[in-house]
């Protein structure tokens, strides 16, 4: 991806100070430099290398979580360029002790949610007086919505294998190529989010 086009930021009083392999943020808290976290504060005072960085490890995340609540690829690749924008031009609103992944993919399920409404705004009479068919639109946000509150117990890696192989629709074995991992550990790792998933559906009276 080509960054040449990204508008100017404002540059923020660094919050860290940097060395070859780890940042060091103000209060003694420290982390690895290719975290998302560092990546993301690295990106606030504008540092296309670590944006670009953040872009690699994010995209694919990012991308899938979108398709999750649209079910369009084409449009979830819009949301994802969208997310990114707004990454770039929000970054310095990120709070170091927060969580940058699950930030990130708050902007990218607002930003699909907008694509769906303006989506949904576009749509033909025909479509709009079809009860039916609002009826199903509304059956499967929530069930989506439903699946986003569920996949926040997981970790990273197994949400992400929760998606492609629900998703997408993935086998075990496209999985481990797509996460470069051995089809061993992403049975196992999926087996064992299925088991959190189905725990906490049934704490909250889903089963």
């Amino acid at each position: 991806m080509s960054f040449a086009f990204w508008f100017s930021k404002k540059i923020i009083k660094p919050q860290y100070i940097a060395d070859s392999d780890r940042l060091y943020i103000e209060g003694g808290e420290d982390m690895p430099k290719d975290s998302t976290n560092a990546l993301i504060m690295m990106t606030a005072q504008g540092d296309t290398a670590a944006f670009e960085t953040l872009y690699r490890q994010m995209r694919k995340p990012v991308y899938f979580y979108a398709l999750h609540f649209c079910g369009d690829h084409a449009l979830a690749e819009d949301v994802m360029q969208d997310t990114f924008v707004t990454v770039w031009g929000k970054s310095s609103s990120f709070t170091p002790g927060g969580d940058g992944r699950s930030w990130m993919l708050s902007i990218a399920k607002n930003k699909a949610l907008d694509a769906l409404k303006k989506q949904k705004r576009l749509s033909s009479l025909d479509e709009l007086g079809d009860a039916g068919c609002d009826d199903r639109r509304l059956a499967s946000f929530e069930n989506k919505t439903v699946l986003d509150d569920l996949l926040r117990i997981l970790n990273a890696k197994q949400s992400d294998v929760v998606l492609l192989r629900h998703v997408v629709g993935l086998s075990l074995t496209e999985i481990a190529r797509e996460l470069n991992m051995k089809k061993g550990t992403v049975f196992w790792m999926y087996n064992n989010a299925i088991k959190k998933l189905r725990a906490e559906a049934k704490r909250i009276g889903l089963l």
